[in-house]
């Protein structure tokens, strides 16, 4: 998904504009530190990346030589957009809004309904499954389901735990982004620090810059509100909650609007003088950031090596010992278990080829939840049994973390391993097993 993002917007830039555009497109990318670990883990944001700069794309065809092909094709794409994810909604709704600028405006509410139609019809198996498997096709979302109640939802909106209306985290809230280091997610959240530089000269170029082609005005005004619309999508949601401090919810926008960027960058030999050549300055300093991200990337790609396994050189539970070796050792303590055994997992949210059935701990909630619900470490345990559950595996590194501002829960905790038999735990004492009796 990665690269075929990267190939379409070098495409676009390249087919609107010229090579040098598309060639600075490709290198703004380059520049982003987290995209090539995002494009090669197994997550659903490059999937949305492309769907969201395709539907673009599509959008500026349809606006620069209209076809109903184009405007069918683009409803397929956002569709597609909205079975990835929630926070794709800002795709549609781009779309839709600038399809529905067309005059006359009785064209625009033709094209926009039938856009909206064949949207709605692509997204809808996904969200059906939702409603017969989970009882909401928005699940967990605005009318609950399976599994679900007030206290996880509360729990996973962490509502009241972001920025706020501070006006000064607000103006900050661009330097933080790329800093980086509020991410909830550090190896998500880098998004290199070029986008920042080049944004007033990329504004100036918005603001200023005069293109008498339609098929240079549509691909910018298209971008700029797709990335306005989720930017502030994305600062509303930090403003609530701390856990969507995740700068890689900005991607999906963030990668389209490399176009502009480019652009920018392009231009600024305009700033030049015969006393001052701004744009050999600038160019020197891209030059270092993108030299100091390829170099980063690569090694992190190095020390871990993943080619040896794929040419068979290293066994997967090798690499899994090599790269996370707390996790190999779990690994083999729970081959030791017995086959039939069901382990119910605290303060951990992966399960990862682990050798005995295991429920995670998804959203790092199990232990608090289940004290809401039971009330005594007691009751949980008994309602433990009462699951068929048979082992605890408790991840002592997650719970420390968890727990380090909240002494009333981690007493809970350990009143309630009192309540357990502890059968082993690796040697570096990240995780313990224990048995309920």
């Amino acid at each position: 998904w990665g690269a075929i993002s990267a190939l379409l917007l070098w495409h676009w830039a390249a087919r609107t504009w010229n090579i040098e555009v598309g060639r600075k497109t490709i290198l703004l990318l380059v520049s982003i530190p987290s995209l090539p670990l995002l494009a090669s883990w197994a997550y659903a944001d490059m999937a949305l990346c492309f769907y969201a700069a395709a539907s673009l794309f599509t959008l500026t065809q349809f606006k620069t030589s209209p076809a109903d092909s184009w405007l069918r094709i683009m409803g397929v794409l956002c569709g597609f957009a909205m079975g990835v994810k929630y926070t794709s909604f800002v795709v549609p709704l781009a779309c839709g809004l600038l399809l529905l600028s067309h005059r006359p405006l009785k064209q625009g509410l033709r094209n926009a309904a039938h856009f909206s139609l064949i949207a709605l019809l692509t997204a809808l198996p996904w969200y059906l499954r939702n409603a017969f498997l989970m009882g909401n096709p928005f699940y967990p979302f605005v009318f609950g389901g399976r599994y679900w109640d007030t206290f996880l939802a509360q729990w996973y909106s962490g509502s009241g735990t972001g920025i706020g209306w501070d006006i000064f985290q607000l103006i900050l809230l661009p330097f933080n982004a790329v800093l980086g280091y509020r991410d909830a997610n550090f190896f998500d959240g880098r998004m290199g620090p070029l986008f920042l530089i080049l944004f007033p000269i990329t504004l100036w170029i918005l603001i200023k810059r005069p293109f008498q082609n339609p098929a240079q005005n549509w691909p910018l005004i298209s971008i700029t509100l797709f990335s306005a619309l989720s930017f502030l999508a994305w600062t509303v949601g930090v403003i609530n909650s701390s856990a969507l401090w995740q700068t890689r919810l900005l991607f999906p926008a963030l990668l389209p609007f490399a176009i502009p960027t480019a652009l920018g960058w392009d231009a600024l030999t305009k700033l030049d003088s015969p006393k001052l050549r701004v744009s050999f300055l600038v160019n020197a300093l891209i030059a270092v950031v993108i030299a100091l991200a390829i170099f980063d990337v690569g090694l992190f790609v190095f020390r871990r090596n993943p080619l040896a396994v794929v040419f068979g050189a290293q066994s997967r539970e090798e690499y899994i010992h090599r790269v996370n070796p707390s996790y190999a050792e779990l690994m083999q303590l729970m081959e030791k278990l017995p086959a039939t055994a069901l382990v119910y997992s605290l303060y951990e949210p992966r399960s990862y080829n682990l050798p005995r059935l295991t429920q995670p701990d998804a959203i790092v909630s199990n232990f608090a939840h289940d004290l809401f619900l039971y009330q005594t470490t007691d009751e949980v345990v008994q309602a433990w049994k009462a699951q068929g559950y048979t082992h605890i595996l408790i991840y002592e590194r997650g719970a420390d973390l968890t727990l380090a501002d909240d002494p009333s829960r981690l007493a809970e905790l350990n009143y309630t391993r009192d309540s357990l038999i502890l059968l082993s735990r690796t040697p570096d004492g990240v995780y313990s097993i224990y048995l309920i009796p």
